[in-house]
């Protein structure tokens, strides 16, 4: 790369507000010519609003699979990513696009950047020695080296904006439509038998208890305001309502309401949560709850990878039936990992251990304890987003459910789900960008008591809009 080209690129990048190089002809080794789109693309100006740049990023990342031979457009993807706070995710694409185009200046100075965000800085230290003595590389960018290898405190001045505390806000609606062939979460049964001294009870339903099918809508509306100290921590309000509506089976229909605050601490690779939510659900076929619940979680960034372990407390009262109230303990440990061989794709796994305790001695069954593990694949094939994920969940009891019930048998079941979303983005005229998906779940609950098993699958199909 010559000096002056070089030069002309590193200060159009800066004018952007982050060193990237996105003019083509500044190459001097190039692969195969990439698509037009992505020479458009990766020469866009810099966005000037957050929004823009979401805007931005979904369309570079719906583009990723057909523009990966394009160092300019992954300097810039990885770019975006870095400004989004996501070191991580910004690795990915700054890598290969080094690997690409060892000269694009901008993606090393990134790269160096999103390694020190997580805790590496090492690289940038060395790339700041080995620029600091050159007198063809712009000031601005020794001067972003160096205030980034400055303490927190230190960069709170007029001089560097980005470093000052920010509101930031998001929102997120989707519907969907579909059928579900158990709506009510219902066994499929013709009698129950009951036990007595005298021995057991064949008692025939007048009417047999058959799980409901039928169409069902679906709304979302998720919405969230923070801000970033930019020293390390985030406040959050969150509030997230979503409800069910089956024209057939109008008694199944559910509604739920939360509202959560949020606060994040950061210390390089580690980040504090700690969290208090508020969550109501009411629906005819239900006793309407709520659900008090108090959390904290620790999280670390490895690479491509980040660990999460968490303890949740939730207190969970219903409206009339006080003795059915309990008090739940619980803790996770979750790790997920994007495949360096694939980074449009992560996989991801959860184990999970709770105890439920009655809060009064006249609940049925008394304490109950579960365990369960999830697994999560989520990646891009063809230009569409996929995410399969399935969990396993068993329950057991430590007291009797009914004396007339198998003879006072302790409850215990086993739930299994497998959830599969295929989602693609789409622009729709009048509303502009939104996200075109299909969701496939099915579900199903076996039990030791038969009252207590049901099966049931939902195909659901929907648009998402995020802004």
């Amino acid at each position: 790369m010559t000096v002056p080209c070089m030069v002309r690129a590193l200060k159009l990048s800066l004018l952007s507000g982050l060193l990237v190089v996105g003019a083509l002809n500044c190459k001097v080794r190039a692969a195969a010519a990439p698509p037009t789109v992505c020479v458009l693309m990766a020469s866009a100006e810099w966005p000037q609003s957050r929004s823009d740049r979401q805007r931005m990023l979904r369309d570079m990342d719906s583009l990723s699979e057909r523009c990966d031979g394009s160092a300019a457009f992954l300097a810039l993807l990885g770019a975006l990513w870095l400004e989004e706070g996501e070191a991580a995710q910004a690795m990915l694409w700054l890598e290969r696009a080094i690997l690409l185009d060892p000269a694009v200046l901008g993606a090393r100075v990134d790269h160096a950047l999103a390694l020190a965000a997580l805790g590496q800085p090492a690289a940038r230290d060395e790339l700041l020695g080995a620029l600091a003595s050159r007198d063809d590389v712009p000031a601005s960018v020794i001067r972003r080296l160096r205030d980034s290898a400055l303490p927190a405190q230190a960069l709170q001045t007029a001089d560097t904006p980005a470093r000052m505390g920010r509101w930031l806000q998001r929102g997120e609606v989707s519907v969907k439509h579909g059928s579900d062939s158990n709506l009510d979460r219902s066994p499929a049964l013709d009698g129950i038998t009951l036990t007595s001294p005298d021995g057991p009870i064949e008692l025939p339903l007048a009417i047999p208890l058959r799980p409901r099918e039928g169409q069902a809508s679906v709304g979302e509306l998720a919405w969230r305001v923070a801000y970033d100290t930019g020293q390390g921590a985030l406040w959050q309000l969150s509030a997230a309502l979503a409800a069910r509506r089956a024209t057939s089976e109008s008694d199944t229909d559910w509604q739920y309401l939360q509202v959560r605050v949020d606060h994040w601490r950061a210390w390089g690779p580690w980040r504090a949560q700690l969290q208090s939510a508020l969550g109501h659900s009411t629906g005819p076929l239900d006793e309407p709850y709520s659900a008090y619940r108090f959390g904290a979680a620790l999280e670390y960034d490895h690479g491509a990878c980040t660990g999460r372990a968490a303890l949740e407390i939730e207190a969970r009262r219903l409206v009339s039936s006080r003795y059915l109230d309990g008090d739940l303990l619980g803790g996770l440990a979750s790790w997920e990992c994007r495949l360096p061989w694939a980074p449009h794709w992560q996989v991801g796994a959860e184990v999970k251990a709770s105890s439920d305790r009655p809060k009064s001695a006249e609940r049925p069954g008394g304490r109950q304890r579960q365990a369960g593990a999830t697994v999560r694949i989520s990646g891009k094939v063809s230009g569409f987003d996929v995410e399969l994920s399935g969990n396993q969940v068993r329950a057991d009891e430590n007291e009797g459910f009914s004396p007339l019930l198998q003879n006072n048998a302790r409850r215990s079941f086993r739930q299994s789900r497998l959830n599969l979303e295929i989602s693609r983005p789409v622009r729709l005229p009048p509303v502009g960008p939104a996200v075109l998906f299909i969701q496939w779940s099915d579900a199903r609950q076996t039990s030791n008591i038969e009252l207590f098993s049901d099966a049931g699958t939902s195909a659901f199909a929907g648009l998402r809009w995020r802004w």
